[in-house]
């Protein structure tokens, strides 16, 4: 396979990058908010680990509690 000069040195794409916008400095209102929204999220499922932690036990002993409680039939 023989290289292609041209795109090796970027002269064919040159035309392209000098049409292209030029890179913006800082950041959008619509990436801020995104980083925002996706630290929030971060955070909320720091915090519900605890108590998601703690449903799952609950529930648990809810139906160890339910397996005792069984009515089995008559015993005689």
């Amino acid at each position: 396979m023989i290289p292609n000069i041209e795109l090796q040195s970027g002269k064919r794409l040159q035309p392209y990058f000098d049409r292209a916008e030029p890179q913006r400095q800082g950041v959008s209102a619509l990436e801020q908010s995104g980083e925002q929204l996706a630290r929030a999220g971060r955070e909320l499922e720091r915090q519900s680990q605890p108590v998601n932690a703690f449903v799952k036990q609950h529930e648990h002993q809810l139906k160890l509690e339910k397996q005792r409680t069984r009515y089995h039939g008559l015993t005689l």
